[in-house]
Order: structure tokens, then sequence, then C-alpha cells
């Protein structure tokens, strides 16, 4: 059985954290940007490859991200500590797109903190 070769013994341009720093989140593929969060892959796969097959097995990101922890768990090199990892930066990237979600939980409630927050702004 083949195995594919490490991330340390890829070339630099082909290694995601390399890429990212020198390139930008966009250059990345979603298997690339999930290798990052995930480490590590396991014996025998890489964590790029481990990263495509994850992807593969659910079709899409947006599929992927609405998986738990105990469903993710359960596939072959993710344990737990990396299903939370997922779980956790999947709600964070959900979370980000909440606009003003800060101003909803502190909402103005009188015409002086209105002015407070005008001057501040100013």
């Amino acid at each position: 059985m083949l195995r594919s070769p490490t991330v340390h013994e890829l070339p630099n341009q082909d290694k995601p954290r390399e890429k990212l720093l020198r390139r930008g989140v966009d250059a990345l593929t979603d298997a690339e940007i999930l290798a990052i969060l995930l480490r590590t892959g396991i014996p025998g796969c890489n964590v790029i490859d481990l990263a495509q097959k994850l992807l593969q097995s659910y079709g899409t990101l947006a599929l992927l991200a609405r998986g738990t922890v105990a469903e993710l768990s359960n596939f072959k090199g993710i344990g737990t500590a990396k299903a939370l990892q997922l779980v956790a930066a999947f709600g964070a990237s959900s979370r980000s797109r909440i606009p003003s979600r800060c101003f909803a939980r502190f909402p103005l409630s009188a015409d002086r903190d209105s002015r407070g927050l005008k001057r501040n702004t100013e």
C-alpha cells in the first residue's frame, strides 16, 4: 500500500499553512482549510488527504459544517478532539455572519445612551 507523503515532505508551495501566509485564505481549497484546522493526519494518510476524504464523505463543506461531534468523531482519523475543533470552527463562522451581534445583546435604551455612542464614533 502506498502512503501519502506527509505535509512536511511536500514542497512549501503545496503546504496549506505556507500557502495561507503567502497568498491568503481565498487561495486555499476547502480541503486545505480543513487540513489547517485538523492539524494532523493518520498513519498512511496525510492531513490534506484526510480532509479530502472527509469532504468526499459529506459531499460539500456546507454539509460537513452541519455535522455533530458524534457524527464527525465516527470518521476514521477524526476523534473527539478534532470533531470538537471542527464544530467550534464552523460555529464561530456561523456566528460571524450575524450582523451587529454585540449590539443585539446591549440595546440602546435611552437618549443618553445613543448620544454617548454618537459622540464616541465622531
